[in-house]
């Protein structure tokens, strides 16, 4: 499995790592004190997620999920993002 940040990915490149079949990305691990008072949330660049997507066209999979941008995951969804790992945080 390959680990590519959706954030910092370049999508033609990322065709020549893709050698399994899915793609992860996402965000940082965990919460931050910030996002637990509902002051900040995670974002995505959705543009590259769908670069990826087009660039790649496998499963991908969000790591990452809790305090991200509801918004950005539902277009995250849109885009191509198959699976969407949201852990303990919400305990």
């Amino acid at each position: 499995m390959v680990n590519i940040l959706a954030i910092r990915a370049d999508p033609d490149p990322g065709r020549e790592f893709v050698f399994d079949a899915q793609v992860l990305v996402g965000t940082m691990h965990g919460v931050l004190a910030s996002m637990i008072r509902g002051e900040t949330q995670k974002r995505l660049n959705i543009e590259r997620i769908e670069e990826i997507k087009k660039a790649t066209n496998i499963f991908m999979t969000l790591h990452g999920g809790p305090s991200t941008n509801d918004e950005d995951l539902r277009q995250a969804i849109n885009v191509g993002i198959t699976v969407i790992h949201i852990n303990t945080e919400l305990g």
